[in-house]
């Protein structure tokens, strides 16, 4: 069966991203910590395919996955999945806007979602995470009046309750992710 690896923990845009490459080629979901994580593990041949964002409609080229690129591992992008991205505010059940201090997710999130924080959470502290299920993961597990921004999907993972559904600046935001593999997979043809 074939190993498709996504930037975990569970919940994030990119298990999303993989669900829906997985619909067309089945196989099984295998969460990784890392982007490099991915990389590596595609590259060594533990991975069949790896699930990475490259680009966002709003915030633009995802750098540091188009870094691993030109990196010592030989990847090459054999197809593509299209999601749709909604960063939903989320908090543990009780928690209202006002008494959230911080929100805690990914820094492209953060961009996404920048006049929203702006206007609605102006004094909440902005704290980076490496994924925005991370964020949602680590809510879960606390107790202060924290909030994540995050897929409104991640709330039923880490027991979370989606306080607005949708906070990204602009409806239309989608996020192109590539299906990686190694490169002398691919069968390229002459022209």
């Amino acid at each position: 069966m074939k190993r498709i690896g996504y930037l975990g923990p569970r919940g994030t845009f990119s298990e999303e991203a993989a669900s829906r490459y997985r619909a067309e080629t089945p196989g099984a979901l295998v969460a990784c910590s890392s982007w490099e994580e991915i990389f590596n593990q595609v590259a060594a041949g533990s991975l069949d395919v790896g699930v990475v964002p490259v680009e966002n409609s709003i915030s633009g080229a995802i750098k540091p996955v188009l870094d691993l690129f030109t990196g010592a591992v030989d990847l090459t992008a054999c197809g593509e999945v299209l999601v749709p991205v909604n960063q939903a505010l989320l908090v543990r059940p009780g928690v209202n806007l006002a008494q959230i201090t911080k929100i805690f997710s990914h820094q492209h999130a953060f961009i996404q979602c920048r006049r929203f924080l702006q206007e609605h959470l102006p004094e909440a502290a902005w704290v980076a995470t490496i994924s925005t299920a991370a964020a949602a993961k680590l809510i879960g597990r606390g107790k202060e009046p924290w909030a994540a921004l995050g897929p409104a999907r991640a709330a039923a993972v880490y027991g979370l309750q989606v306080l607005i559904p949708v906070a990204n600046d602009f409806p239309e935001n989608i996020t192109r992710f590539w299906v990686v593999t190694q490169a002398k997979q691919v069968i390229r043809t002459k022209n």
